[in-house]
């Protein structure tokens, strides 16, 4: 399976792997650029999540929102856009 290519059942954040590979610096990532950017994607990833399970909550009990389907063309729009416009699929949700 692709998705899991690498996997292990060790459960370890994006943050965590960074910090091992990158190393750190008072206890945060050295590279601060690449701080942020994890953070960002690690906000945008639970958001994502909890929106998710929402609407399959939502789905479940007959009660879908007309404008969810809208909303979920938009958050796959954000995920295909790169950070600098050019839609390479790179971009945060």
């Amino acid at each position: 399976m692709i998705g899991g290519m690498g996997s292990t059942t060790e459960n370890r954040s994006l943050g965590q792997i960074a910090s091992e590979t990158i190393g750190t610096e008072n206890g945060m990532l050295a590279d601060t650029i690449l701080r942020g950017q994890i953070a960002a994607l690690e906000i945008d990833a639970a958001a994502f999540r909890l929106t998710m399970e929402r609407v399959g909550d939502m789905a479940k009990l007959g009660q879908a929102h007309p404008a969810v389907s809208s909303l979920l063309e938009i958050l796959r729009h954000r995920t295909e856009q790169a950070p600098d416009g050019t839609g390479d699929g790179r971009g945060r949700l």
